[in-house]
């Protein structure tokens, strides 16, 4: 992350590409420039090919997702099953990040799997105890980062249910990753865990081109070594007051506060959210976005434009950037 004149004095000979502009006066169109990194009073950074490849990149996911699917639709009905499986729900966050929402796959895999599972309860019996896992379930992938367990646990304890149900999800997440490199040949890098924030902060642990594993019991562990304010919602001010009133940016600390002590200092609902996200607790669901309820075309004007003249040039550049992503959309 350092700037282009602190990378060409380490490396003389280092090619570095501008992403691609808008130039005032020249229409509304992009293009990719050798001087842009010269001429940001003129130039306007446009995203439009790294919004296109974005598309790209999300179609083969789907795909590949439908693909699990319909081959568990057809298992299903050659069981003679009558629930549907129903589709991933996938999240585009940003341009290059996505959440998706396993559960109903993963259900359906361990149900075709392990048949033992579909026994049906006797009456209202809710409390029937799952039958024991084979212990012999759980065999990793060498390509996969697990994340260490907590204390008091180790990789010899026999699985449960959710080990198995977290390599499962990590089968279709490689799979999903393989895709898009064997399509596009973009590599991704994932997290995969219990829920959006645990597998967020796993993605950004081996980058690049790996897949981290934040089983439900390394949790605690995993959470211990960060700061809470790299935890989406506690970097911004919220972030800042509980610093300013707990002394501390670290997990590991916070998790030595009462709840009643959280309750003292904040409103009742930040105090219970804050108490449970520390925890790995999150409820925030994978929302399946299909349509943009907003678009922007901006620019910081270093220095500042100061005519109209100026001004009308830069309306058309803005008027062109959003023209043309809503004729792509």
């Amino acid at each position: 992350m350092i700037s282009a004149s602190e990378a060409k004095k380490l490396c003389p000979e280092i090619v570095l590409q501008h992403v691609a502009t808008f130039r005032e006066g020249e229409g509304g169109k992009w293009a990719y420039r050798n001087d842009a990194f010269k001429r940001m009073n003129t130039d306007k950074v446009c995203l439009d090919p790294y919004r296109a490849e974005s598309r790209k990149i999300l179609k083969v996911m789907k795909e590949e997702l439908s693909r699990w699917q319909r081959e568990l639709v057809g298992g299903e009905q050659g069981a003679g099953a009558q629930s549907p499986i129903q589709h991933a729900g996938l999240e585009k966050a940003s341009v290059d990040e996505v959440f998706i929402d396993l559960s109903s796959l993963v259900h359906g895999v361990l149900l075709q799997r392990y048949p033992e599972l579909r026994a049906e309860l006797q009456g209202d019996d809710r409390v029937t105890p799952l039958p024991v896992p084979p212990t012999t379930a759980l065999e990793w992938n060498s390509e996969d980062c697990l994340v260490d367990l907590d204390e008091n646990e180790t990789e010899v304890d026999d699985p449960d249910w959710d080990d198995i149900a977290m390599l499962i999800g990590s089968e279709i997440v490689r799979s999903v990753r393989a895709a898009v490199w064997d399509r596009l040949q973009y590599t991704c890098s994932a997290g995969v865990a219990k829920n959006k924030m645990m597998a967020k902060l796993g993605s950004s642990c081996n980058k690049p081109n790996k897949q981290t594993i934040v089983r439900n019991r390394a949790v605690q562990r995993f959470l211990g070594g960060y700061k809470f304010t790299k935890i989406r919602m506690l970097g911004g001010k919220l972030g800042d007051q509980v610093t300013a009133m707990f002394g501390t940016e670290q997990v590991s600390d916070l998790l030595k506060v009462s709840l009643e002590q959280f309750r003292a200092k904040l409103d009742d609902d930040t105090a219970t959210w804050l108490y449970g996200i520390i925890r790995g607790e999150d409820k925030s669901e994978v929302n399946s976005r299909t349509q943009i309820k907003s678009m922007l075309s901006a620019k910081s004007f270093r220095p500042s434009i100061n005519s109209v003249d100026q001004a009308d040039k830069w309306l058309s550049i803005f008027a062109a950037d959003i023209f043309g992503r809503l004729v792509e959309d």
